[in-house]
C-alpha cells in the first residue's frame, strides 16, 4: 500500500522553511536568502521526483514549480519585495494545498481505495467518497481476507459509495477486479464465449419463440433471410422493403449500444441518421455480420420513460449447486432519442425488485443520480409496478437452462404490447458495480460467501499447480 508520510515530511518542511523566510524577511540578506531558498528549491526537485508518476499531484507541483521560477527572477534582479510578495501570496498557499491533496490521497488508499480506477473516478465526482469511514474499512478488509485471500487487490470504492447511497453497510458487493478476475474466468468458459454471443444464432440456440422477428441475416458475408435459408445479395433489399417498416439493425458479434441503429423507412426507402441508404451503404457500415429484426413493440410503461428506444430489463441468473438462481435485475432506459437503451450512450438504469416495483430514482453510466429521465423529464417515481414480473425472471432461468457453457448471464429481457417477456439478447461480464448500486443489493446475495470460499480455493490450487 503507497505511503506518503515521506512526501508530506519534505512538505511540512518546506513549509517552515517558507515561514522562517518570510519572518524573517526584513533581517535577511540576498545572499541569506539565495541560501535557504536553494534548500527549498533542492526538497522540492526531490520532492517532484517522488511524485511523478501519480497525474493527481502534477498540476500542483506545476503551480508551485512556476512560482519557483517566478522568485528566482526576482532575486536574481534583487527585486526582494515582489520576490517575498510571491513567496507570502502563493508558495505558501500552494504547498498548503499539495499537503492538503496528499493527505486525501492518503486517506482514500487508507480506506481501501484505488484510485486509479475508472469506477474510483466516477464515484467520486458524484460525491459517493466524501464521508470514508475507516471502520467499515477494517470490517471489509476482515470479511475479504476471510473468504476471498489476497488473489487481486478489492477497491473497496464501492463499499463506501452504496453506503453513502443506501446507508449499509454492505462486505458481500463484488467488485470489478474480483469480478473480471475471479468470478467471470471461473464460472463461464471464456474460450466459448464469442459463439454464444453472436445475436445471428439466438434463434437457433435460446429461444426461437418470445424473440424479435427476424428479416435478415448476414453472417461471413452470407445472406439468410427469417427461415435461416441462404438468399442471394440481389434479393436481400427487396427482403428489407417488402416489410414497409421501420427495421432495428445490430451488429451480430457485438455487445456495444453503439452497434444498434434504427432503419427508417419512408417512401419506398430506408434512411439511417437521416441519411438514405443503400445496402451497399449498410454493408459498409456495419459489415459481414449482422441482423436486422422488426422494431419490437413495447409494453406503455415500459415506453413511458424514453418511447424512442426499446427498453428492457436486465435480469442476471447464476447457475450454482444444480440450480439457476435468479440474482438481481433492473430496467434499462435509452436516451438522446436513440433506439439503443445502452446507459453508456446516456441511458439511465432504475433497479426492479424481483416483484416489480421500480426504485424512484435511477444511475447513469457514471453513477451519476436521476429523478427525472435526462432526455424526456419522465419522473421515474411515476413507474408503476410492473405486472406479472416473474414470468420475465422465470423466462430467463429457462432459457439459462439452455446455456450449458456459462454459469453466470445478464439477459436483456423487453416486455411487449401485451405485457409478455421478448428477449433481447444476452451477455456474460457486465458491469457488476453499477448493477449492485441501481439494484441495492449484492449480486450474489446469501450466495456470496459460498462463492468466495470456492474462488478462493480455485486460486490457491492453480497457484499449486503453476
Amino acid at each position: 500500500m503507497t505511503n506518503y508520510s515521506k512526501e508530506l515530511g519534505i512538505i511540512n518542511n518546506s513549509l517552515k522553511a517558507i515561514q522562517d523566510i518570510v519572518n524573517l524577511k526584513i533581517n535577511l540578506e540576498q545572499e541569506q536568502l539565495i541560501t535557504k531558498y536553494n534548500s527549498i528549491l533542492h526538497a522540492f526537485e526531490l520532492l517532484k521526483e517522488r511524485l511523478s508518476e501519480c497525474s493527481i499531484f502534477q498540476s500542483s507541483l506545476q503551480a508551485i514549480e512556476k512560482r519557483h521560477v517566478e522568485v528566482i527572477n526576482y532575486i536574481e534582479q534583487q527585486n526582494i519585495e515582489d520576490a517575498f510578495t510571491i513567496i507570502e501570496t502563493y508558495i505558501l498557499v500552494e504547498y498548503d494545498d499539495l499537503k492538503n491533496i496528499i493527505k486525501n490521497e492518503q486517506s482514500l488508499i487508507n480506506n481501501g481505495i484505488d484510485t486509479s480506477s475508472n469506477t474510483f473516478e466516477k464515484l467520486k465526482q458524484n460525491n459517493y467518497l466524501t464521508n470514508l469511514d475507516s471502520k467499515l474499512t477494517e470490517e471489509m478488509k476482515t470479511y475479504w481476507s476471510t473468504y476471498y485471500g489476497d488473489h487481486c487487490p478489492i477497491d473497496f470504492s464501492l463499499h463506501h459509495a452504496y453506503q453513502e447511497l443506501t446507508g449499509k453497510n454492505e462486505p458481500r458487493l463484488i467488485t470489478q477486479n474480483v469480478l473480471n478476475y475471479s468470478v467471470v474466468p471461473y464460472l463461464n468458459d471464456l474460450n466459448i464465449g464469442r459463439y454464444y454471443s453472436d445475436k445471428n444464432v439466438y434463434d437457433l440456440l435460446v429461444t426461437s419463440d418470445s424473440h424479435p422477428e427476424n428479416v435478415i441475416k448476414r453472417i461471413r458475408g452470407y445472406y439468410f433471410d427469417s427461415n435461416n435459408d441462404p438468399i442471394s445479395r440481389e434479393d436481400v433489399f427487396k427482403l428489407l422493403l417488402k416489410t414497409e417498416q421501420d427495421l432495428i439493425i445490430k451488429r451480430s458479434l457485438a455487445d456495444d449500444g453503439k452497434a444498434v441503429k434504427k432503419l427508417h423507412f419512408n417512401a419506398f426507402s430506408f434512411y439511417l441518421n437521416n441519411q438514405k441508404v443503400l445496402l451497399k451503404d449498410i454493408e459498409n457500415q456495419f459489415g459481414s455480420n449482422f441482423i436486422v429484426q422488426k422494431v419490437v413493440k413495447q409494453h406503455s410503461k415500459m415506453a413511458a420513460p424514453h418511447r424512442y428506444s426499446v427498453n428492457t430489463f436486465r435480469i442476471i441468473t447464476l447457475r450454482w449447486n444444480q440450480e439457476i438462481h435468479y440474482l438481481l435485475s433492473y430496467a434499462k432506459f435509452g436516451a438522446n432519442q436513440e433506439p439503443m437503451d445502452n446507459s453508456g450512450e446516456g441511458g439511465v438504469l432504475v433497479g426492479i425488485s424481483k416483484d416489480g416495483v421500480f426504485n424512484n430514482y435511477g444511475l447513469d453510466a457514471k453513477a451519476k443520480k436521476h429523478y427525472t429521465h435526462p432526455t424526456t423529464g419522465f419522473n421515474f417515481k411515476d413507474l408503476e409496478s410492473f405486472p406479472n414480473f416473474e414470468n420475465f425472471i422465470t423466462l430467463a432461468r429457462q432459457l439459462h437452462k439452455r446455456i450449458l457453457h456459462h454459469n453466470y448471464i445478464l439477459w436483456d429481457i423487453a416486455a411487449g404490447e401485451d405485457g409478455e417477456p421478448i428477449f433481447i439478447e444476452m451477455n456474460f461480464r457486465g458491469t457488476v458495480w453499477r448493477a449492485q448500486l441501481v439494484a441495492q443489493k449484492p449480486i450474489f446475495g446469501e450466495l456470496t460467501e459460498d462463492i468466495l470460499t470456492e474462488l478462493d480455493q480455485f486460486h490457491s490450487e492453480q497457484s499449486v499447480n503453476k
